[in-house]
């Protein structure tokens, strides 16, 4: 599962659109364990689980949504995970 989001069709705004060319960089805003856990919340069992971590952040913690500023580094660098689940 690919945790990087892409954009597809127009941004939001323009100021939106401006941000996001400057960055070269917008994440989803769903969290690895969160995700985690709705499978599981869904009737999964998580059978294993494969993540594939930036080496460090990548982006500025300052330039985080101040929800996301609190999160420890580790659930910050997960960038993509393989899972396979099997029904509970």
């Amino acid at each position: 599962m690919n945790l990087r989001a892409y954009v597809v069709g127009p941004a939001n705004s323009d100021s939106q659109q401006e941000w996001m060319a400057r960055s070269c960089f917008y994440a989803n805003r769903l969290r690895y364990r969160e995700i985690i856990e709705h499978f599981k919340q869904a009737g999964f069992t998580v059978q294993r689980i494969e993540r594939r971590r930036w080496s460090a952040l990548p982006l500025r913690r300052g330039a985080l949504t101040p929800a996301f500023r609190q999160l420890h580094d580790d659930e910050l660098r997960t960038k993509e995970f393989d899972v396979v689940l099997r029904p509970a």
